[in-house]
């Protein structure tokens, strides 16, 4: 899952080549690098790739702050479902 959303986040929302890494923990909203329409395009990837669409009241920037956020944040919804 973590590879998944990093190559979908590093090509399709950032633009980064192979040799630009996204760290794990590495701020996505605080540091601007994801926008608005950014998160959307993010949120339409995680329903269409993991089947699960995010509830409005879980759309927290604590939940899609980074890679190990958004991570841990599926995980823990997907075992309460």
């Amino acid at each position: 899952m973590l590879e998944e959303l990093r190559t979908f986040i590093q090509t399709d929302l950032l633009n980064l080549g192979e040799d630009d890494a996204l760290l794990d923990d590495q701020e996505l909203l605080v540091d601007g690098m994801v926008d608005s329409l950014g998160m959307i395009r993010l949120l339409a990837f995680i329903k269409e790739t993991y089947q699960y669409n995010v509830p409005p009241e879980d759309f927290l920037i604590e939940n899609f702050s980074s890679l190990d956020a958004i991570v841990a944040y599926l995980e823990r919804s997907k075992a309460t479902s």
